[in-house]
């Protein structure tokens, strides 16, 4: 199934829970990876119409060591999950780096 490949980007947002199961009030967990391997980060995820403000989400949640995360969907609609991550660097070029990753899917 696509919902759970997953495809090799830097960061990645794999879906566990295929939407497609997934009714309002139902459970969706993501694993969040960093080059393949689970990372510990902030999880944050909406769905349309939730608000106009920057930076207001309907979840906050976190991955934990093993990169799993999971939440309630409240309402019917298209939700998305984002991540990010931040590392910093030791070259010259750059002092950090910036990584950023979303999901959408449709719950019914």
């Amino acid at each position: 199934d696509v919902f759970g490949a997953v495809v090799g980007h830097p960061l990645e947002i794999v879906l566990v829970t295929n939407p497609a199961d997934v009714t309002a009030g139902g459970t969706i967990q993501c694993r969040v990876l960093r080059d393949g391997k689970p990372v510990a980060t902030e999880v944050k995820a909406g769905y349309d119409g939730f608000s106009a403000k920057e930076d207001e989400y309907a979840v906050q949640t976190a991955s934990d060591s093993a990169g799993s995360a999971k939440f309630v969907v409240s309402k019917a609609g298209v939700w998305f999950i984002r991540v990010a991550v931040t590392e910093k660097l030791s070259g010259a070029d750059a002092d950090k780096v910036n990584l950023r990753a979303t999901y959408a899917f449709e719950v019914k």
